[in-house]
């Protein structure tokens, strides 16, 4: 059967399928993995199964992976990508994303959201509603950009890193892998890997 399958049913869930829908995707349906055998749909699309059904479909299998944690999402890119199975790029049709930006597999860009030229978007990143990267920032893959979030140039931002809703990185900032910035913090200095920062200007707590 051809069209998109959507791994994930939780929150996540609806933003990715609108903008699929929204771009002009075939979705053919959704794929809990904590299903029950329950008779649920999501935006029109039906749950269709669980995990276990991933196991019968052909390698040729194209999915979309409805995850807003890191660790899950990546966990389910890796298990894809080794069993060959497709992992699009989703981009809603209001994001700007320049011609002269990279995006890696299975990249989502949200409504409003912009990526300027020389970017660099890896595998498997999330860029939500209006979130901004502007020129020559790379994202590392499996991060998350949440809402409202504003990235200046030249920022380097590791692997399985969020950002929150309406935080902001100046340029030429290095931000590690598996960091945390906390909703609303600025970021005005280098962030090491495996540390949670929040606050204006953002330092680290915990």
């Amino acid at each position: 059967m051809s069209g998109l399958l959507v791994v994930g049913a939780g929150g996540h869930a609806r933003p990715l399928i609108d903008a699929a829908i929204e771009a002009g995707l075939s979705i053919r349906g959704v794929i809990d993995v904590t299903y029950r055998g329950q008779k649920e749909e999501i935006l029109g699309i039906p749950v269709v199964g669980g995990s276990d059904a991933l196991d019968r479909e052909p390698k040729e299998v194209e999915v979309a992976l409805a995850f807003g944690d890191a660790a899950t999402r990546r966990e389910w890119f890796e298990r894809a990508t080794s069993k060959g199975w497709r992992v699009p790029s989703i981009v809603h049709p209001s994001a700007v994303v320049s011609s002269n930006a990279q995006l890696g597999r299975g990249v989502f860009v949200n409504a409003g959201a912009i990526v300027n030229a020389g970017a660099s978007i890896g595998d498997n990143v999330i860029l939500n509603t209006g979130a901004v990267v502007d020129h020559e920032t790379t994202v590392g893959a499996h991060s998350h950009l949440a809402p409202g979030t504003r990235v200046a140039g030249r920022v380097k931002i590791g692997e399985e890193t969020f950002v929150g809703i309406g935080a902001s990185i100046i340029d030429k900032v290095t931000v590690g892998d598996r960091v945390v910035i906390g909703a609303g913090a600025a970021v005005i200095r280098d962030v090491p890997s495996d540390t949670k920062v929040v606050g204006v200007p953002a330092r680290p707590i915990g």
